[in-house]
């Protein structure tokens, strides 16, 4: 949960002390919500500008920042969401150095969901048991960050 300040009767979102990356962007939906929560389709139009390079942004690419349960964030877009939304000098640094950190700890957080598994093997699936075993062998043997990348060439269903 994004830690906040009273200032002049808003909330004032503090990225600073931010946990992770749900918090961050419920401080992002803070700081739109304290700029008189712009819509998507104006930010968009504020925030191309504002890339390096400049460029157009979807609408949708700007909401999408916004979403809740993200598990990462464009730094260069959420830095240019956060100055078109007012903020600038040394603030900007606070919601960039917040970004980066909440990046890196959801990266340490290790990977999400179950890896090196093959499916269930299918009755139907025939004639390939040793290409099947000599990729599981490579990739097996493969050892820390290696990565070995595989194919199995054929029409489909043959």
């Amino acid at each position: 949960m994004a830690v906040a300040r009273e200032r002049g009767g808003f909330a004032d979102p503090d990225p600073e002390h931010v946990a992770d990356v749900g918090g961050f962007v419920e401080a992002l939906a803070a700081l739109r919500a304290q700029a008189g929560s712009p819509p998507y389709r104006t930010l968009a139009r504020l925030v191309g500008p504002l890339l390096r390079p400049p460029r157009e942004v979807a609408f949708r690419t700007v909401a999408d920042a916004f979403a809740p349960g993200r598990r990462r964030l464009d730094l260069d877009l959420v830095l240019a969401i956060v100055r078109a939304l007012g903020v600038d000098g040394p603030a900007v640094d606070a919601w960039r150095r917040a970004c980066l950190r909440v990046q890196s700890e959801a990266r340490t957080g290790g990977p999400i969901g179950v890896f090196r598994q093959l499916p269930a093997e299918l009755p139907t699936f025939t004639g390939r048991a040793e290409q099947v075993r000599r990729l599981v062998e490579a990739a097996d043997g493969a050892e820390g960050a290696t990565v070995v990348i595989s194919a199995i060439e054929g029409m489909g269903g043959v």
